[in-house]
């Protein structure tokens, strides 16, 4: 029996001191609909940060945790405002005076000015009622975006009680019995693609539904008619300018092999698996017809057997004409003189070029009490000059440090700054983003060092910009705040920081 999904990934709520506002593509929310849709399904895709103009719509409020309690209050702030006045102050206050006035952790709680990105609840609701679906899917794509996921499932709950809620991603497949508890009918642990299938034509007895691990290789083509009421800016909030061109985001692949202890993609059960070529060939082509010219790519182990995947994607995005930049982050390692000859030719033959590649050189296991751009130069000293050859190629090259990691002192933060400003000075990479640790429940680093968070349930802290755990020897939270703000301002000082990298920029 054919039957009714809407897939919904809801607003955005961050902190509007420290965090950026970006918005990507739901891959798993889409793989999941074109599957459904392929099967005869009806299905909507809603992605609430950008349909209708969503990005435009920001809502300011407080968000006050104290201990497990938690309260959102209305700000009468306009967030246009509330940022004249953060960028003033940042411009102009020392990082310890910036980090006194904004910080959040007051007393015995922890206060944020919030902002909402997105279309409102009332007009979710609105969408849902037109369809009178049997299921609605609410992705936890990020613990950060909780609060913003339980919010529209309980709404859903109250105005559409005949219709099941299923909720899954990172938080989900981490934390699934509270997500049941808070207001989910099903919870997907894992991959959902084949268990939504099997939810929606089968029923299933148990509420927590185990998805495990699946293979890319079985997913289906996306079906670009499913994202098309969402309207994506033409410059990306989340990643390097494609100066006009129409983009998408990509997995060729998932799974990792390299283990950082900060990601849910290297743990051991999360083998790498690929797609077949002659499907990556029809997805291009779709993406093609659909008036895309540069791909946005997300694997995590982009450069895994390069001799015979990277030169096979390279060739199927050269074939295309394809643009493409990677925003899941090219491992340093890898840039060997054989992967730097494939990407500097694809600079030079055919349509299509390389935008920008991220290679991240922050902490990825252990502890580290020095500087881990320091380790990165003594280890691997001849793979810098072949990140310069990228640049000098027409590539925009960023990296990215991690601020109050594990063993970190405030000594080898400082040290860090100066090492990343003389990447920058020297030509090495266009800009270092300032990232914070965060300790996110289901990776090895939540596993050991929990200890660490501050607030278990500050919610808004799960994001890579946003201060949320000490360290063993820097145990005031604000030595992290104040590091943070002395980072961003040391960076601007030698580089262009765009707002889909950094909070503060410059640009």
């Amino acid at each position: 029996m054919t039957k009714k999904i809407m897939l919904i990934k809801p607003a955005y709520e961050t902190d509007a001191v420290w965090d950026t506002i970006r918005t990507s593509h739901p891959l798993g929310l889409w793989w999941i609909g074109s599957a459904l849709k392929e099967r005869g399904h009806e299905v909507r895709l809603l992605d609430e940060t950008v349909r209708g103009g969503g990005l435009e719509k920001k809502i300011m409020f407080r968000r006050e945790v104290d201990g497990t309690e938690s309260r959102d209050i209305p700000s009468e702030l306009s967030y246009q405002d509330f940022q004249l006045q953060k960028m003033h102050d940042f411009n102009n206050l020392s990082p310890d005076e910036f980090a006194e006035k904004y910080s959040a952790f007051r007393e015995n709680k922890i206060v944020r000015d919030m902002v909402r990105t997105g279309n409102a609840i009332e007009e979710t609701l609105e969408e849902i009622g037109k369809m009178d679906p049997n299921f609605v899917g609410i992705p936890i794509f990020a613990s950060c975006n909780y609060p913003a996921a339980l919010t529209l499932a309980n709404a859903v709950r109250t105005h559409y009680p005949r219709t099941k809620i299923v909720m899954g991603g990172q938080h989900a497949t981490a934390q699934p019995e509270d997500v049941l508890a808070g207001g989910a009918d099903y919870v997907i642990i894992g991959d959902a693609v084949k268990a939504m299938i099997n939810l929606v034509e089968d029923g299933s007895n148990m509420r927590l539904i185990f998805g495990g691990v699946s293979n890319i290789g079985d997913f289906p083509l996306l079906d670009m008619d499913l994202m098309a009421e969402n309207s994506y800016p033409l410059r990306p909030t989340h990643t390097y300018n494609t100066q006009g061109r129409k983009s998408v985001d990509y997995m060729f692949s998932k799974g990792c092999y390299r283990s950082c202890e900060f990601c849910v993609a290297g743990e051991k059960e999360n083998q790498i698996s690929t797609t077949r070529l002659e499907q990556i060939n029809e997805q291009l082509k779709r993406f093609a017809d659909a008036g895309i010219e540069e791909i946005v790519v997300q694997d995590d182990a982009f450069l895994f057997k390069p001799q015979t995947n990277l030169k096979s994607y390279l060739a199927l995005m050269k074939k295309h004409g394809l643009y493409w930049q990677d925003n899941g982050g090219i491992e340093f390692e890898g840039l060997t003189p054989a992967v730097i000859d494939m990407l500097i030719e694809y600079q030079t033959i055919g349509g299509g070029r390389i935008n920008s590649l991220y290679v991240p050189l922050n902490p990825r296991t252990g502890t580290h009490t020095e500087s881990a751009l320091k380790d990165m130069k003594r280890r691997f000293a001849t793979h810098f000059s072949h990140i310069k050859v990228l640049r000098e190629s027409g590539i925009y090259v960023c990296t990215s440090e991690i601020i109050g990691y594990p063993g970190q002192t405030l000594e080898s933060m400082d040290e860090d700054i100066v090492l990343h400003q003389q990447l920058v000075r020297e030509g090495y990479v266009d800009k270092s983003m300032t990232f914070v640790t965060s300790t996110l429940p289901g990776t090895k680093l939540h596993r050991e060092h929990h200890q660490n968070i501050v607030n278990h349930t500050d919610w808004a802290s799960y994001s890579n910009f946003v201060p949320q755990s000490r360290t063993e020897t820097v145990r005031d939270i604000h030595d992290i705040e104040r590091m943070t703000v002395r980072r961003n301002k040391a960076m601007n000082d030698v580089q262009v920081s765009y707002a889909w990298g950094s909070t503060f920029p410059n640009e």
